[in-house]
């Protein structure tokens, strides 16, 4: 029978652990495990089970995990361009990043990266407690998303995997905020299915702030399902291992300088001269390819700037200047998008306001909070009142302006009424 370990790493950034998170799995069966025990008992299980594969679990908010596309017919030289295709979606410099590139399907792939000095800590910590893994996973490998936001609630933090976006890690506390802006800025298809994996223990102390979620996402339209879990390591490990035995193989760090350190793998390699003889082969022949591929895309490059810079001339006469017709003409779309919005915001808030100043003592009505949504043009109001009937003498007076209003919520709160419009232009 194959069993499956897996241990929970430390943060690349801590100190040493001594305790740690791990499973057992015999199939598709957790046999034994435990959450803090001491670190040798994780370690004795692994040795003492036969026929292991080593699931090494990484602080998720230590690697970024996001989605790329990929240019037509660059699949065959995708290993070469791959620092220049996620440059932009990465902060730090990118000879300092190890990448790991998934399968590409329909123009996308998904991308893990993790720093160079992370990936040699881990390893180095991997090698002195002699746990030769298989695979190098993070712990948000067990979202695997397709056109639904999957949001992983835990003690630590809150996981926000949304479709062909980055990985968010955020604060229990930060929840809705957070689905917002994903929402947001989502790209391609629009998001109509949420699923929330929440922690057992979070209902009762983070109660407000997953009510305050499911809200959110209600208003957008938005088909929830929770699974309460007891123990977010334990869901982790149950969801990669029905992964690993569906042939669904999730992205492994362990790839191109970092290797697995799996000493099975090794015994099977090719002996040291035929792989020698292929390594030169190998480096002959990339040499000369990559010289040819250097010249070609060196004159296509050229071509492609003047393309550039004509059709900028065209779109923008009035700049005489072209320094970076790129960075210029996304100036030109930001300043036009944020002209757009601010229009938007500017005339409903001036709607909300002249309401206001119509009600009854107005100096009992307290706004709380404005959110306004670019896309469909609409404004989310929070507002203290003192009674039902202002409240909807203010939706009366807001509609008389032609303008589209609905309440969402009325709620009694001590001696006020804490109400939510919606208003579209």
């Amino acid at each position: 029978m194959t069993h499956t370990f897996f241990i929970q790493l430390p943060s690349a950034l801590d100190a040493p652990a001594d305790t740690v998170n791990w499973a057992l799995f015999e199939g598709n069966q957790k046999t034994a495990g435990g959450t803090a025990r001491p670190l040798q008992e994780a370690l004795t299980a692994s040795q003492q089970a036969d026929n292991t594969t080593i699931v090494a679990l990484l602080p998720a908010c230590d690697v970024l995990q996001t989605s790329i596309s990929v240019p037509a017919g660059q699949k065959r030289h995708l290993q070469h361009t791959l620092p220049f295709l996620v440059e932009e979606n990465i902060a730090a410099p990118i000879e300092d990043m190890h990448l790991s590139l998934g399968t590409v399907q329909h123009g996308r792939a998904k991308l893990l990266a993790a720093s160079r000095d992370a990936m040699h800590s881990w390893c180095d910590w991997l090698k002195s407690h002699q746990l030769d893994a298989d695979w190098l996973l993070p712990t948000t490998a067990a979202l695997a998303p397709n056109q639904q936001l999957e949001v992983l609630l835990t003690e630590q933090a809150a996981y926000f995997n949304a479709p062909q976006q980055t990985m968010v890690c955020a604060h229990l506390d930060d929840l809705s905020f957070v689905a917002d802006t994903l929402l947001n800025h989502a790209s391609g298809e629009p998001v109509h299915e949420a699923k929330v994996v929440v922690e057992q223990a979070l209902l009762a102390s983070h109660q407000a702030a997953i009510a305050s979620l499911s809200s959110q996402l209600e208003v957008t339209d938005i088909k929830i399902e929770q699974l309460k879990i007891g123990s977010a390591f334990d869901f982790v490990c149950q969801t990669i291992q029905s992964q690993l035995d569906s042939g669904t193989k999730p992205i492994n760090l362990f790839s191109g300088d970092f290797p697995s350190l799996n000493k099975r793998q090794t015994s099977k390699a090719p002996r040291w001269r035929l792989l020698a003889a292929m390594v030169v082969l190998c480096v002959i022949t990339k040499v000369g390819f990559d010289l040819g591929t250097g010249i070609y895309l060196d004159q296509q490059s050229e071509q492609l700037d003047q393309q550039i810079t004509t059709l900028y001339r065209e779109l923008f006469p009035q700049d005489k200047r072209i320094i970076n017709p790129k960075v210029q003409m996304q100036n030109h779309l930001n300043q036009q998008s944020g002209q757009a919005s601010n229009a938007g915001f500017m005339t409903l808030f001036s709607y909300v306001a002249a309401a206001l100043d119509e009600i009854n003592e107005p100096a009992n009505n307290l706004l709380q909070q404005l959110r306004y949504n670019d896309n469909n043009q609409s404004l989310m109001v929070d507002i203290q009142i003192k009674n039902v009937q202002q409240l909807e003498q203010l939706k009366q007076i807001i509609e008389s302006h032609q303008v589209s209003v609905s309440i969402l919520s009325a709620n009694e709160e001590q001696q006020w009424i804490k109400g939510r419009l919606r208003l579209t232009l």
